[in-house]
């Protein structure tokens, strides 16, 4: 990859960080990094203008080694002639990706890093600076997207504590831990690898669809980049749009589906490869409830011979679904039983009391109120509390896996 050729243009240009190829496209060159975005927009490697500009780096990328070379790589280029031409300059030539048969030929793009400028060219460090990336999906963005910003946002939101994104994608293997080790079958998934990329299914919570995609071409597209082979992926995809009841949408494009069939066709593809765990984040964000109860029975319905592990903030969808639940607050276990178990220790601590309107502030600021309810001179509010109020009556209630989360993440109240 990084090859003695390209010499004479790192001499000329010390911007150069890497050489990026995939084979059989017209992507083969240099990757440039300047102090901004915007410097190579309309530069080439030579720092000479050029309408088509160069494959370049978010500024914020660190290039120094392999080691710390970011997951959140950002390398921006322009898709001339995308429109009419799949044979243009630059990233354009990454529309051959959304063919299936290109797809599952083609699935990775080689990289290679300089590491540092004085031994850029050393060829013993090849093997050690030279990557292989899979190709996971192809969209388009801009330069004033500050992707490794959010990233750093993301990272550490305060020393010693995870967040439930970060928690997934650690699971995923997709983020390295600070500490610890994830195990599946008693073995470390860094060590299993591609093993135990094969029997997992993941399902983000962000809905990064294709829009002019049909559910059909997405979903053979997503099948090339696990692996299938052509006669096993018509088979599962027919059988997936099947079981999410999507068969009569499979040739309509995903930007005209509901929120609710996007997140089923999600599911479909997290599906493709029989996966023995089905990580699912979110999977009801954002519905109504017709469509939160259909994806919650399907949930179910799948959980029978898979492990499942949802991650959500709508307790209420996995209260009825749910054999096990963890609860985590700021990156440590507060709890871990069934849901029943974890109802029954609220007990006596969930009252409903009916007060004057004029009193519900006072309520508010002094009690976790769960909900409240307005009669035509009154309101009833459910309250979560180990001190129920003294100077009115009240009625005790059986506890919810929502009055529980209140109880736990409202702690100062």
């Amino acid at each position: 990859m990084r090859l003695p050729e390209y010499k004479a243009l790192y001499e000329v240009n010390s911007d150069i960080v890497g050489w990026l190829k995939i084979d059989d496209l017209k992507l083969d060159g240099a990757v440039v990094q300047a102090e901004d975005n915007h410097y190579y927009e309309r530069k080439n490697e030579w720092k000479q203008y050029s309408w088509t500009g160069s494959f370049f780096a978010d500024y914020e990328c660190n290039f120094d080694s392999r080691e710390d070379l970011s997951k959140n790589t950002v390398i921006y280029g322009h898709n001339v002639h995308f429109d009419d031409n799949k044979d243009g300059e630059r990233f354009s030539q990454l529309f051959y990706c959304t063919d299936i048969d290109f797809a599952e030929n083609h699935p990775y793009v080689y990289f290679s890093i300089n590491g540092d400028s004085d031994t850029a060219m050393d060829e013993e460090e090849k093997a050690e600076n030279d990557m292989v990336w899979q190709i996971f999906s192809v969209f388009y963005t801009t330069t004033d997207f500050d992707y490794i910003k959010i990233n750093k946002d993301y990272k550490n939101p305060e020393e010693g504590e995870i967040t439930d994104a970060q928690l997934m994608n650690i699971i995923t293997d997709n983020l390295n831990a600070d500490g610890g080790e994830v195990v599946y079958g008693g073995e470390n998934i860094k060590k299993l690898g591609k093993d135990y990329r094969a029997v997992l299914g993941y399902m983000p919570q962000q809905q990064g669809l294709y829009d002019d995609f049909t559910l059909n071409r997405f979903l053979w597209y997503m099948a090339a980049l696990k692996g299938l082979k052509k006669k096993e992926a018509k088979e599962k995809i027919t059988q997936l749009l099947e079981t999410v009841n999507l068969t009569d949408a499979a040739h309509k494009k995903l930007g005209s589906f509901s929120g609710g069939m996007k997140q089923r066709a999600l599911i479909a593809q997290a599906l493709l490869n029989n996966p023995e765990i089905l990580i699912l984040d979110e999977p009801t964000a954002g519905l109504d409830p017709k469509e939160r109860i259909r994806i919650r029975n399907f949930i179910s319905e799948i959980a029978e011979n898979k492990i499942v592990l949802i991650s959500t903030h709508v307790v209420s969808d996995i209260e009825f679904i749910a054999k096990e639940i963890i609860l985590l607050k700021k990156g440590q276990l507060i709890s871990h039983d069934s849901p029943n178990k974890l109802t029954k220790e609220l007990e006596n601590k969930v009252f409903e009391v009916e007060i004057q309107r004029e009193d519900l502030k006072y309520f508010q600021d002094n009690y976790r109120v769960s909900n409240l309810c307005h009669n035509d001179n009154s309101i009833i509010v459910r309250i979560v509390t180990d001190n129920p109020p003294t100077d009115c009556q009240y009625t005790t209630a059986k506890p919810t896996l929502e009055d529980l989360y209140l109880y736990i993440f409202e702690q100062g109240m």
